[in-house]
């Protein structure tokens, strides 16, 4: 374990060039391994194995199934890491010990130490940036680590962890590139994070998924729990956050969506088998206090934003708002990275969505407008290109004032222009 805190001086010409140097170690052929990551964490004492670990994979859901574990955990008083990626505006939003982020400080100087061990590995960013947070984890003596994969699970640089607990949030068909073509391949991929006899809570999924998980868990000697949907009950929907009940108890979320109430159900159930003595006071609290950015997030009166970006997310996205304004128009604006498939949720925006603007980022890294505007229209989807995001959210004020909800959705990459527009301060330690 290195000792971040003697290496503050330690300067690259500014912070700027320290993540830009960190996000040029993407690296593009198809991973086959965990080598990199050990061989990073080798010289730092093996963090990993000095940690008590809760590790959460999934498509949809698990970053605010990780919020929610790791509230409710601080709530019990228990000193807590969270790793969860992509970010929204700044990259130390990442890596937080009970709730604050890691320092561009620390961050500069674990990657000038490592610097040229990362250049004798080859490593990528993810490896990087995953060696970062186990290592900064130690460092701060932290009693658990919250673990979020970022892409899979098999290969994924967080799968050299050893936990005390697995939890899987509902599979869905995204990144099939990488992970498959088939929501059966893409389970076997996210099922490559359970271990032997280590306790497994699951999400409700499709059956064959379902299918999936319990066979391995069962040839691995894994304590499962399915949480079924239908377990969830009376949930209640408001545009400040979600309440439901669960075994004739009472909860609420500041999370919004009867997708939301499901995933609180997941964490509940994690943090329980995680911590059986847990009071239920303690889950309640800390449910209350969970905080997570973009997802149905209320910008101003009648206009959301969620960075769901596949046919799962989309959907309960554009559900829940007709849930809360039945009798009310909607209109989007959509932004997508290039890797997205909009051909599987188009019918979603056909079917809810009166008026779709569709738009790109200022830096142009997102999917181009005119590529995604023809897709959506060849799914029967009518849209209208716009320049960029700015006049995206002028049109939407505009038909909001005319008595429809607006929602901006797609990617987590048009936070910072979409916090700008609407005047929003945005603290990442507040999650």
């Amino acid at each position: 374990m290195l000792q971040l805190e003697k290496y503050h001086k330690l300067t690259f010409s500014n912070f700027k060039s320290v993540l830009y140097y960190l996000y040029k170690l993407q690296r593009n052929e198809k991973k086959y391994s965990l080598d990199n990551t050990y061989k990073l964490l080798k010289p730092l004492g093996n963090p990993q194995n000095q940690l008590r670990c809760i590790h959460i994979a999934g498509t949809n859901g698990k970053g605010s199934v990780s919020a929610s574990i790791n509230r409710i955990l601080m709530e019990m008083g228990i000193k807590v890491g969270l790793y969860t990626s992509p970010h929204l505006l700044k990259f130390n939003e990442r890596i937080k010990v009970d709730g604050i982020s890691i320092t561009d400080e620390e961050i500069e100087a674990f990657v000038k130490i490592n610097k040229t061990h990362f250049s004798k590995v080859g490593c990528s960013f993810f490896e990087a940036t995953t060696a970062m947070a186990l290592n900064y984890f130690v460092s701060k003596n932290v009693e658990v680590g919250v673990i979020e994969t970022g892409l899979g699970g098999r290969l994924d640089s967080t799968n050299v962890i050893k936990p005390d607990l697995t939890v899987i949030t509902p599979i869905s068909l995204d990144h099939r590139q990488v992970l498959g073509n088939s929501l059966v391949e893409i389970a076997l991929e996210k099922s490559g994070i359970m271990k032997p006899k280590i306790p497994l809570v699951i999400s409700d999924q499709e059956e064959e998924v379902c299918e999936v998980f319990s066979k391995k868990a069962k040839l691995l000697k894994c304590p499962f729990k399915i949480i079924k949907d239908s377990m969830v009950e009376n949930i209640q929907v408001g545009y400040r956050g979600t309440n439901f009940s669960y075994f004739q108890k009472q909860y609420e979320t500041n999370l919004i969506g009867v997708h939301q109430a499901r995933n609180s159900v997941l964490a509940i159930e994690a943090t329980k088998m995680f911590e059986p003595k847990i009071m239920e006071n303690t889950i309640k609290n800390g449910l209350k206090k969970v905080v997570w950015p973009g997802r149905l997030e209320l910008l101003e009166d009648f206009i959301f934003f969620d960075v769901a970006h596949n046919k799962s997310s989309i959907m309960n996205v554009l559900n829940t708002i007709k849930i809360l304004f039945p009798s009310k128009d909607l209109v989007a604006l959509l932004c997508l990275k290039a890797d997205k498939e909009p051909s599987l949720f188009a019918k979603y925006f056909k079917q809810h969505v009166k008026k779709l603007y569709i738009t790109t980022d200022y830096s142009k890294t997102l999917m181009d407008p005119i590529t995604l505007s023809g897709v959506m229209r060849n799914n029967g989807c009518a849209n209208e290109v716009l320049k960029d995001i700015k006049e995206g959210i002028i049109k939407l004020k505009l038909d909001v004032k005319k008595g429809a909800i607006g929602i901006i959705l797609g990617s987590h990459f048009i936070a910072e222009e979409v916090y700008n527009e609407f005047q929003i301060s945005f603290d990442p330690d507040q999650i």
